[in-house]
């Protein structure tokens, strides 16, 4: 699993080489640097983070993108996702989306989630 890591200013491309699964903490090889400048980080450091597909945004590519008017879930300024349509795909990995009562807002790629139908069924389903 790869995951950038923070250390001053600056984000590194960086891979987990080791988890220490007793006190939770990852050890981090920075790629392109030497073994060491490797780190263990708590999993929960704030300076640690997935790795976004910047290569396909900048290749204008999705790998599991949407298109020009897919029905999605999009976040609000509220935080909660909220039915909207795409009406644009930006290059930068953004979508311009149309929500159902009428606010068009561009929003970054990791905020816009699949829209799926609720599945009716005959029998009862437990949701806690």
């Amino acid at each position: 699993m790869k995951t950038p890591s923070r250390t001053g200013e600056s984000w590194y491309i960086a891979n987990i080489e080791k988890i220490d699964y007793e006190d939770e903490k990852v050890l981090i090889h920075y790629r392109q640097w030497s073994h060491r400048y490797d780190e263990w980080f708590e999993w929960t450091s704030p300076y640690l983070r997935p790795v976004e597909r910047v290569q396909l945004r900048r290749q204008g590519r999705h790998d599991d993108g949407f298109h020009i008017n897919d029905k999605v879930l999009a976040s609000w300024s509220d935080c909660r996702f909220y039915p909207a349509k795409v009406t644009s795909v930006n290059k930068d990995g953004s979508y311009t989306v149309k929500f159902y009562d009428g606010v068009v807002q561009t929003v970054k790629g990791i905020h816009v989630k699949p829209f799926i139908k609720e599945v009716t069924s005959s029998c009862p389903v437990h949701q806690s």
